[in-house]
């Protein structure tokens, strides 16, 4: 809260917009409805069969009662992917596997998945307001040679990529000739495990990109794409699908 209310932030515009932001700004509106924390607590403590997200999110949702159509959300989202394929047929895709990821992977895959399609990582094209006056984006931080630092090079990065088509445990064990935008955001036509597998993929492209991005010395990107490959499966029913 403190974050969000200071009066000497330089980018008001941005952080009004931060998840913090968000989030302010849905609780005055719902307290505002007849919505409070304590009664979605008190509502918890009377259904023994769900759990405390499940029954906010069934709260929330009766009192927000506004149709929401995500086929249009997503379609709106994948514009600047400039994909091929019907696009009614690639929204379908993308939330289904938004509930395939959810049954195979942990969390924090779900979120990088839905972070690449929302186009919500921070890197130098979509925050090029923000850099200072004259510079330009920095090339891709992977050091593919090619391409700058944005999702939408990142997601046919060669390094990348290179990892994906290596055999397991090495890499994701996934064809070359794959390679593309469409396979990335796992809207091909493609198997249930290789999804999960690109899905982890998504999730360890991430890590490395920030973990090369706040480095001063040079990492290699595949090396890193591995181990954040295997960290994201740890524990999970999508482990077995990175072994050889």
């Amino acid at each position: 809260m403190v974050h969000l209310r200071h009066t000497r932030r330089p980018f008001a515009d941005w952080h009004n917009a931060c998840l913090f932001g968000v989030l302010d700004r849905e609780e005055q509106f719902l307290s505002s409805h007849g919505l409070s924390r304590d009664i979605v607590r008190a509502a918890y403590a009377s259904d023994s069969k769900s759990s405390f997200q499940c029954v906010a999110e069934r709260l929330i949702r009766q009192k927000r009662q506004k149709p929401y159509y995500p086929d249009s959300r997503v379609r709106q989202k994948l514009y600047i992917w400039k994909l091929t394929g019907v696009p009614a047929i690639l929204e379908r895709r993308i939330l289904s596997n938004f509930q395939l990821v959810r049954k195979w992977c942990a969390p924090r895959v779900l979120a990088a998945y839905f972070k690449a399609v929302w186009n919500g990582r921070v890197t130098d094209s979509r925050m090029k307001g923000l850099l200072p006056r004259g510079s330009s984006c920095r090339p891709c931080v992977l050091n593919c040679g090619y391409g700058i630092d944005e999702v939408e090079h990142y997601g046919r990065c060669r390094v990348y990529w290179a990892f994906a088509s290596s055999p397991r445990p090495s890499g994701l064990g996934l064809p070359s000739t794959m390679r593309s935008a469409e396979a990335f955001l796992l809207v091909s036509d493609l198997h249930e495990e290789d999804i999960i597998r690109l899905a982890l993929g998504i999730d360890a492209l991430h890590c490395t990109v920030q973990s090369c991005r706040h480095s001063s010395e040079p990492l290699d990107g595949k090396v890193l794409l591995k181990l954040w490959a295997h960290k994201a499966a740890s524990g999970t029913r999508a482990a077995p699908l990175l072994k050889r």
